[in-house]
């Protein structure tokens, strides 16, 4: 008993604890649990920062992108212009045969310019009032006409006089029509209604065509058209003439400045879209996507609204425990 009771005193004093206990102050975990530790301990994950944004996505667009026909029909004799060329508004780019339209115009504009039915109207006019006059004078002065003739000279004349405003009508009517055919055959060519480019040719020469059929596509990208949805929160301060600067990238060092053309008044999804105009010298394609900026609205003098809106985002701070 008494070795025994010197042998617990001797392990005491070296140290030893039970199996199942730590050291003193110690935390013992459970099978498979870890126990929790302090802010900063073990290997913290930083939160993911949202970074400022850059600006509205938005997207470029030609102001004019449009396949020409002709109103008339008819077969191509000559295409004026090529694919990638550069054309001015009213410029001619295809032509129509139209030489049978060239001589009905000839012809017409001729019977527009003679005026002999006129004139022998006119003449036989002055005619039938000389003669009414005379017998007028006659039957006056001498009684030598009768009644009845006077009553003929003066029905002859108005006869003339209406044969005269027939003919002068008629010759209206023929100036008229050749300034139809005039038209006509203008719209046997095909002109530019704007300044741009020649994207697509539809058609060959020698091929006949039918009316409204598409026979080139032309292209306008100076200036841009940049459509930009905005949500309803962030549009409330644009409007028409406002400043818009434009990036071709989220990171771009170069803006563009625009100005804003129109704002919607019908919200689509909770956005407004707004079209910006932006020249474009350089003649950048269009369709590309693009990141605005508008600012500053006319009662905050100074501020520029971004997609980010008024108010910073602040960056995620603190840390994020791992779990096994």
């Amino acid at each position: 008993m008494k070795a025994t009771l010197v042998l617990l005193a001797a392990l005491l004093c070296a140290g030893w604890a039970p199996a199942d206990q730590g050291p003193a102050g110690a935390l013992v975990e459970a099978p498979g649990f870890r126990a929790s530790q302090p802010a900063g301990a073990g290997r913290p994950t930083q939160a993911a920062a949202q970074e400022p944004s850059s600006g509205f996505e938005g997207l470029s667009r030609p102001t004019v992108y449009a396949r020409l026909s002709l109103p008339v029909s008819g077969r191509v004799a000559q295409l004026l212009v090529k694919q990638g060329d550069a054309v001015t508004k009213g410029q001619a780019l295809i032509q129509l045969d139209d030489r049978v339209q060239q001589v009905q115009a000839q012809i017409l504009k001729a019977q527009a310019e003679d005026t002999t039915r006129v004139d022998a109207a006119q003449a036989q006019y002055e005619q039938a009032s000389l003669t009414l006059q005379k017998t007028q004078a006659v039957h006056d002065n001498t009684g030598a006409t009768t009644e009845m003739e006077v009553l003929e000279a003066t029905v002859e004349k108005t006869i003339k006089r209406l044969s005269l405003q027939l003919a002068q009508f008629e010759h209206q009517q023929d100036r008229r029509k050749s300034e139809q055919a005039k038209l006509e055959l203008e719209l046997m060519q095909l002109t530019s209604p704007s300044d741009g480019v020649v994207e697509e040719l539809l058609v060959e020469e020698g091929e006949s065509i039918g009316a409204s059929t598409p026979v080139l596509r032309l292209a306008r990208v100076d200036p841009l058209w940049v459509d930009v949805p905005v949500p309803l929160e962030a549009a409330g301060g644009l409007k028409a003439g406002q400043a818009a600067r434009v990036r071709m990238a989220p990171a771009a060092k170069e803006a563009m400045e625009g100005r804003i053309l129109t704002v919607a008044s019908v919200a689509n999804s909770g956005r407004l879209m707004v079209r910006v105009e932006l020249p474009n010298p350089q003649h950048r394609p269009a369709g590309q996507q693009v990141w605005v900026e508008f600012g500053p609205p006319a009662d905050r003098p100074g501020a520029v609204i971004s997609a980010a809106g008024d108010r910073p985002q602040p960056k995620a701070t603190g840390t994020v425990q791992e779990k096994e």
